[in-house]
C-alpha cells in the first residue's frame, strides 16, 4: 500500500491516499505498515517533525521493501519541484530500529543546526537482542 503525507491537502482524519493524503509525520508514526508499503512525502512541501520506524510499527517482509520517498511534480511549471524536507529541530528526522529491507530515496532532511542538534539526519539502529545483521538498508 502507498501512504500519502502533504501539509497542503492534507488532513489527518483522511485514509492517506493520493486524493485524500494525511497531514502529519506524527500521523504516519502512529499506523502499521508491512513490507512493501511506501511513504510518500509530497515534493516541494516542508514538513515538521519527525518519522520513527521499527518492527512495532512496520511488519518484517523478507521479500519487499519498506519505503520513504518523495511523490508529485509540477509538470506546467516545466521543472520538477524541489525533495520535501524534514525539518526535525533537534531530534533525528528518520529513525530506523531493527528494520532490514528499507529504502529512504529524495528527501531533504534538516536539523538545528550543529550547536544545538541533538540527533541525525537518518538515523539507523540496531540494538536488537543477538542484533542480527540489518540487511538490504538504502539510504
Amino acid at each position: 500500500m502507498q501512504y500519502h503525507i502533504s501539509t497542503e491537502l492534507g488532513d489527518d482524519e483522511n485514509p492517506g491516499t493520493s486524493e485524500k493524503p494525511w497531514r502529519t509525520l506524527a500521523r504516519a508514526n502512529a499506523h502499521r505498515y508491512a513490507g512493501g508499503d511506501k511513504i510518500r512525502l509530497r515534493a516541494g512541501e516542508i514538513f515538521s517533525g519527525s518519522l520513527s520506524f521499527s518492527p512495532d510499527n512496520v511488519t518484517k517482509d523478507e521479500g519487499e521493501h519498506f519505503t520513504i520517498e518523495a511523490y508529485g511534480s509540477d509538470t506546467e511549471l516545466g521543472y520538477p519541484l524541489p525533495d520535501p524536507v524534514i525539518e526535525s529541530g533537534t531530534e533525528s528526522a528518520i529513525t530506523l530500529r531493527n528494520l532490514s529491507r528499507v529504502k529512504v530515496w529524495d528527501i531533504e532532511v534538516r536539523g538545528s543546526g550543529y550547536d544545538t542538534n541533538t540527533g541525525w539526519g537518518v538515523r539507523i539502529l540496531n540494538d536488537a537482542p543477538g542484533a542480527e545483521r540489518l540487511k538490504h538498508v538504502h539510504v
